[in-house]
């Protein structure tokens, strides 16, 4: 496969300076300072036994966005979303390309009044609830909304998605240079089939408003891994393998307002926790409500 060519760096998408003491990451998303939470979606061949399972976390971490971005009957659309889904066709050409499906297929920005009203369809799953006064699991339905679904086709072009990953965000942060940075989710099974990653992201992590650099955090998921589930490793954490360690080396090392997050949760995190989670993405969802909703300081009433 092809390597990608290398995106150059605009002026206007490097605003970011060194802190002096306070002021980094700290931006409210509000309607005069937007958000940004692009997610890059591994669908080649290689997620196939585990295809399900990434969709079902881009479409749980989606749910969380609506659920928190509504205020009564409206929406706050201060938070752009981009879901972007990356494989390769029959002759090996990388395929980047809006992953949403439905009303909103084709689509790169969406807002959450997009989502709120466009999914592609609703599920019924069964989940398993506690029962408090008896302590048994339940089976109870529940309705899922679905805005993408399992796709497993191809080789993984990484490298290509992070290309592109610096295109959105270049066409983004021109408008919006004091927002808080924005956040580019990477799920990934771990395989890099046009190269190495390294300078890519690199590339992608330059970027920045005046509050801070673009974030890229990774999402490992490994078929049959035998390693437990981890969140934010550090320099002294031992990776299970070399995809592992190629992707912690990627990854943004978590800001300090956002780890004082995990802080408060209980978790014990290094001042250097990368933005890596094995298996997992349960607090990397967690790590996104906080950058986004928390405190957000609405200027204006919510849609109707």
């Amino acid at each position: 496969m092809k390597t990608p060519t290398l995106p150059s760096q605009r002026p206007e998408s490097a605003l970011w300076r060194e802190p002096s003491s306070h002021g980094c990451y700290g931006q409210d998303v509000c309607y005069n300072t937007p958000g940004l939470l692009l997610v890059l979606v591994d669908q080649s061949s290689q997620t196939a036994t585990i295809a399900a399972e990434v969709s079902a976390a881009v479409n749980t971490c989606l749910q969380d966005i609506v659920i928190y971005g509504s205020f009564g009957q409206g929406f706050h659309d201060g938070l752009s979303v981009v879901v972007l889904g990356y494989r390769s066709d029959e002759y090996g050409r990388a395929i980047v390309q809006p992953a949403l499906i439905g009303t909103l297929a084709g689509r790169e920005f969406v807002s959450i009044s997009d989502l709120a009203i466009h999914p592609a369809r609703i599920d019924e799953v069964f989940a398993c609830i506690l029962d408090e006064e008896t302590g048994k699991i339940l089976e109870m339905p529940t309705q899922v909304p679905v805005w993408i679904d399992p796709v497993a086709k191809g080789e993984s072009p990484l490298c290509a998605a992070l290309a592109e990953a610096c295109r959105i965000v270049d066409e983004w942060i021109p408008w919006f240079p004091r927002s808080f940075p924005p956040i580019v989710w990477n799920i990934t099974s771990g395989t890099f089939s046009d190269g190495n990653p390294w300078p890519y992201a690199d590339a992608l992590k330059r970027r920045g408003t005046q509050d801070g650099r673009v974030l890229l955090f990774h999402t490992y998921v490994r078929p049959g891994g035998t390693r437990s589930p981890f969140a934010f490793p550090d320099a002294a954490t031992p990776m299970p393998d070399a995809a592992a360690k190629a992707l912690v080396s990627t990854a943004s090392v978590l800001p300090g307002t956002l780890r004082r997050q995990q802080l408060v949760r209980g978790h014990d995190i290094s001042e250097s926790a990368r933005c890596l989670s094995y298996n997992f993405a349960g607090d990397f969802v967690y790590v996104f409500r906080g950058a986004f909703f928390v405190d957000w300081d609405w200027d204006r009433p919510p849609l109707r």
